[in-house]
């Protein structure tokens, strides 16, 4: 909603799983009177569901939306990958050492281990994407959530 609430000139839609935070979105949008944005339920597994939607002016956004999905995240990503996407942007916990957070990032580390996740959204981009993707990964630090250091994953199409 605040990106649409900035870029009037961009239609935006957001995907989720949860009907209930669809009927939110969308209610806050109507609340807020941003008109350039459209929610729609769908499941990230069932590529039908929302293939329509990328295309080659799509923007591919995600915030600490894939850190929960580390078995399914390779679904659309493959997706993503056949379509005519030309940019997508991944702000995950992506693990990235660090000496200046040492404690921390070794803290991460253990517990990226015992979780399973995000172990490995890094290696298969540059493993299954690069071969259609420029890759950038930068380090933005220390977010909300202390524990989730933040790394932008820059795919853009070659």
């Amino acid at each position: 909603l605040w990106f649409a609430s900035k870029y009037k000139d961009i239609k935006f839609i957001g995907l989720e799983l949860n009907k209930t935070s669809v009927d939110l979105a969308n209610a806050a949008a109507k609340k807020f009177n941003v008109q350039n944005v459209e929610f729609y339920q769908c499941d990230l597994t069932n590529t039908e569901s929302y293939k329509k939607f990328l295309t080659k002016n799509t923007f591919v956004y995600s915030h600490h939306t894939l850190e929960e999905m580390p078995r399914i995240y390779k679904i659309p990503l493959n997706q993503i990958k056949e379509s005519n996407v030309q940019v997508i942007a991944l702000m995950e916990p992506i693990f990235m050492f660090s000496f200046s957070r040492l404690v921390l990032d070794i803290a991460k580390r253990l517990r990226i281990l015992n979780k399973d996740r995000l172990i490995g959204l890094k290696k298969f981009s540059k493993r299954k994407l690069s071969q259609y993707f420029n890759i950038e990964l930068l380090d933005l630090g220390l977010g909300v959530k202390a524990e989730n250091p933040t790394t932008l994953l820059l795919l853009k199409r070659k």
